[in-house]
């Protein structure tokens, strides 16, 4: 059973779910269930990859590998002499 939820969406998000109805010969509750279950399957997926290695690894390891992939990153401020 459906139940009523209420949400506030910007009109450009209502017209998309409008469009993609009509189009679809559906209804706008069918167009959001399948993008929230899309949506949920790709993140899902993503967090499963990660989720296989919890546990496998001791706190000092996963620490370390941490802090290598802070040190890493390639979103560093650096200074350039031009």
């Amino acid at each position: 059973m459906k139940r009523a939820a209420n949400f506030r969406l910007e009109e450009e998000t209502l017209a998309k779910i409008i469009i993609l109805a009509k189009e679809q010969n559906t209804t706008r509750t069918e167009i959001v269930e399948r993008a929230i279950e899309a949506y949920a399957k790709h993140t899902l997926a993503k967090r499963k990859r990660l989720m296989q290695y919890v546990g496998t690894l001791e706190a000092k390891e996963a620490d370390g590998m941490l802090q290598a992939i802070r040190e890493s990153r390639v979103d560093k401020e650096a200074e350039f002499d031009l």
